[in-house]
């Protein structure tokens, strides 16, 4: 499993909500530790990778391993080559619309099928998993 965290919009007040680091905490250690082959965080602030740096000390320290921050320079060939390339491209295009300020109506409807870019997924998983 491949999990890729865009925190766009992550204001810094709900980093620190406790209920937010036990869900992140169970999530990685409970959930998931042996499956989870990486964690890419995108568009983070300086307090999400300060609480990472107290929170990864709770983690093992193999899955911890796992979690990268990708920088925006490094973002678009982190992906490219991560990732096949339609998943790739769709990621680009996500973490994009993320950002996007005012958010697009249609990525605000993510579970609805829209176009040119479906937020549900890239389109070799929307084909074979999703139907409109």
């Amino acid at each position: 499993v491949a999990v890729v965290v865009d925190c766009s919009g992550l204001q810094p007040k709900a980093i620190l909500k406790p209920t937010m680091l036990v869900k992140a905490h169970q999530t990685l250690t409970l959930l998931y530790p042996q499956t989870i082959s990486s964690v890419l965080l995108f568009n983070y602030s300086p307090e999400v990778r300060n609480t990472w740096k107290q929170l990864r000390t709770y983690l093992d320290a193999d899955l911890a391993g796992k979690v990268k921050f990708v920088a925006v320079q490094n973002a678009s060939k982190t992906l490219t080559t991560t990732y096949p390339a339609d998943v790739g491209q769709w990621l680009k295009e996500e973490l994009a619309a993320n950002k996007a300020q005012p958010m697009p109506d249609a990525q605000k409807r993510f579970w609805m099928s829209s176009s040119p870019h479906d937020p549900r997924g890239a389109p070799s998983f929307a084909e074979q998993f999703l139907t409109d």
